[in-house]
């Protein structure tokens, strides 16, 4: 991976001001309690991370004054999936996206890169489009380009969670971790094949994500307004028995705040979910993790694929210490 200049901290970064709040959520529901959970217990999971990813055309994309996303942008960084050797399933609507990220893992076995194409309209959140733009046109609704003004770029942060139910429904993750990954979350020039594997000290019971900025109370409209992050959005990891609970959880959310006549993306709502100052009472705790580095949005990435150096280093030693052992 692109050489990143982090202090690894594997717990959760604890400091006074406001870094340590405790936020909003029920206590976690021992997994022998939740629905079909036998079913991801009963099978041989490995301990590795199956990685969902997507990419839905929404034409150029404007982020502040100076910053055009399009296509092309997506297709450069895609190119880093080349090297990540974890199993990815990827959902797009462009066929010519779906075949060149196959060809760029093609050195893989077949089974580690599953892709489908869909249709916005298949998702429920490309179908709250018309709702938002409501809101979003609004006279006196704040424009954070492009979160608060193109409502289809919303509904592409909204439906991470709809890819992350229907991998768990339709089955199709067989490792004890599930990720949501942004498909441009990798930006540098990525050198060598790396995998990720989870963090030493992640907590099953709850979702990992990167914290930003230090937890303020504020209520949902505050947060929606000002555009605050609390929590990043590019990466998130858990088991999918408590992942499943999440999405239904954020669901109920978006169709609160929709009433509310507000709006924004997937990290703002994360917020509004997780805030003392709101209605919503998720069930599903967060581990969150944090850097002072300016690498801070990659931070839980970058702890992903350090975990796994670790871990390769530590059997290697394990394979010199027997191989020399055998000629004592």
């Amino acid at each position: 991976m692109e050489t990143r200049n982090v202090s690894i901290c594997y717990q959760d970064y604890i400091l006074t001001d406001g870094w340590s709040t405790d936020v909003n959520y029920k206590e976690p529901i021992p997994p022998n309690l939740m629905e079909g959970s036998e079913e991801y217990s009963s099978r041989n999971q490995s301990k590795e991370i199956t990685f969902v990813t997507a990419y839905f055309n929404l034409g150029k994309i404007v982020k502040g004054p100076f910053k055009t996303f399009s296509t092309q942008t997506y297709y450069k960084w895609m190119k880093n999936y080349a090297f990540v050797y974890n199993d990815i399933i990827l959902y797009t609507d462009l066929e010519d996206l779906a075949i060149k990220f196959k060809l760029e893992r093609s050195h893989f076995p077949d089974h580690m890169t599953r892709i489908f194409l869909r249709k916005q309209n298949e998702f429920w959140a490309f179908g709250l489009k018309q709702k938002i733009e409501k809101i979003y046109n609004q006279p006196d609704y704040p424009k954070w380009y492009p979160n608060t003004v193109m409502a289809s770029y919303s509904c592409a942060m909204h439906v991470k969670y709809d890819l992350i139910e229907k991998v768990i429904k339709e089955k199709l993750v067989n490792t004890k971790y599930l990720a949501w990954m942004d498909l441009g979350y990798f930006r540098g020039n990525e050198k060598g094949i790396f995998s990720l594997k989870p963090p030493q000290n992640i907590k099953d019971d709850h979702i990992a994500f990167v914290q930003i900025d230090k937890y303020v109370d504020m209520t949902p409209k505050q947060i929606m307004f000002s555009n605050s992050v609390f929590l990043a959005g590019g990466l998130f990891i858990g088991r999918p028995e408590y992942l499943i609970l999440l999405v239904e959880d954020y669901k109920k959310a978006v169709d609160g705040l929709i009433a509310m006549n507000i709006m924004n993306t997937d990290q703002q709502v994360l917020y509004c979910m997780y805030s003392l100052k709101s209605q919503f009472q998720p069930r599903v705790p967060i581990q969150r993790y944090y850097s002072q580095s300016r690498f801070l949005w990659f931070y839980l990435g970058d702890i992903c694929s350090k975990n796994s150096l670790f871990l390769l280093r530590k059997k290697t030693k394990l394979r010199e210490f027997i191989a020399s052992s055998i000629f004592l």
